[in-house]
């Protein structure tokens, strides 16, 4: 996600991808 003032998106997307890519590794 696109960088934000208040810091959530970064870290949320983050932690996103992190779980999509673990899906994807079944």
């Amino acid at each position: 996600g696109a960088a934000r003032p208040d810091g959530w998106s970064a870290p949320v997307s983050a932690a996103a991808v992190a779980q999509w890519r673990a899906a994807l590794d079944g």
